[in-house]
Parts: C-alpha cells; structure tokens; sequence
C-alpha cells in the first residue's frame, strides 16, 4: 500500500468517525457538536480532496490558489 493509499485510507476512517458523530449529535439535538461535526466534516472532505491529488510539480500553496481561482 502506497503512502497516499494509507493516509486516504486514514481519512476515510476519520470521516466516517466525523459522519457518526454529526448524527448522533443531531439525533440528540446538540446544536453546537452537530455544527463542529458538519464543518470537521467539511475538512476532512477537502483534506481527502487535496491528498487525492497526488504531487506535482508545482507548489503546494500555487495549487490551491490555482484551484480556487485566486490571485
């Protein structure tokens, strides 16, 4: 297994933990750890989304403003 296969592999076991936490917390009506859940959620996402990527050439910093369409 790739280095990049183990830490994906890593982040989908967290979000799956980060999954189960939003629901339950919305199952109990905790406003405040279901919106900490969904945004770790959210960051997980991207983190899956930029490790997906792989490397290239280019730094890491001009990618993401690449990406974001950013100046």
């Amino acid at each position: 297994m790739t280095k990049t296969a183990k830490i994906l592999a890593a982040l989908q076991a967290e979000l799956l933990a980060a999954i189960a936490t939003k629901d339950a917390a919305n199952e109990a009506m905790d406003a405040d750890r279901f919106y900490a859940a969904c945004e770790r959620v959210r960051d997980i996402e991207d983190e899956i989304e930029l490790a997906g990527r792989g490397k290239s050439k280019t730094c890491s910093i001009t990618k993401e403003l690449v990406s974001n369409n950013a100046d």
